[in-house]
Formats: C-alpha cells, sequence, structure tokens
C-alpha cells in the first residue's frame, strides 16, 4: 500500500515538473509579446484563440477553415475542433454547429 502511494506521489511530482518545464518553453520562432502583454481582439463572433506564440486573434466559427500542427491547439473557437482543415463541433458562442465526413483520397502507386 505505501509502495503505490510513493509511487503514485512520485509520477505526479514528475508530471507537475514537465508541465512548469513545459510553460518555460516557447517556441523558436516567436516574437517576443509587448511589455504589457499582446492585445486582445474585440467583437470576436466565436470568442478568442491563441497561438502557438500566445498572441491572441478572433476564433474561427463552426465550418470554417482551421489551421492545426499535431497536437497543438487549433485557431477554432470554443466547442469545435479542426479535422480536415475546418472547424468541426457546436459554438459554445452561437450554438451554431458543422460537421461533416472528410475523405482523403489514395495516392496511386
Amino acid at each position: 500500500m505505501l509502495g503505490r502511494l510513493l509511487l503514485a506521489l512520485i509520477v505526479a511530482l514528475a508530471a507537475l515538473m514537465e508541465i512548469q518545464v513545459a510553460a518555460q518553453r516557447r517556441e523558436p520562432r516567436c516574437p517576443n509579446p509587448p511589455v504589457d502583454g499582446w492585445p486582445e481582439p474585440t467583437g470576436c463572433d466565436y470568442g478568442i484563440a491563441r497561438d502557438i506564440c500566445g498572441k491572441p486573434s478572433c476564433a474561427v466559427g463552426p465550418g470554417g477553415m482551421c489551421k492545426y500542427k499535431r497536437f497543438r491547439a487549433s485557431n477554432c473557437g470554443e466547442g469545435t475542433f479542426c479535422h480536415c482543415s475546418r472547424c468541426m463541433g457546436c459554438s459554445l458562442h452561437s450554438y451554431i454547429c458543422f460537421e461533416t465526413t472528410c475523405v482523403f483520397a489514395m495516392a496511386s502507386r
């Protein structure tokens, strides 16, 4: 019992350390943010999305074209996710939904 508790504690501490290290890492191509931080956009219909550098922009709504890099945040609004270069799901701001099936053509050999 004590062994399992100790193992759980070690795993939790390792995860916490990884989160802190990841928070300190920055994408090497990111510009330094302004001293007072990036300005927040206004009038965004689908909320605010942040790029990998933390710079905010208006989020894209359901059905809109999105940007996605493996396991990184997309520019889709809350409630939607990037799949097949489109924001799919239901917006938590407008309750508009979009869903489609994407099929990729197989390259001929």
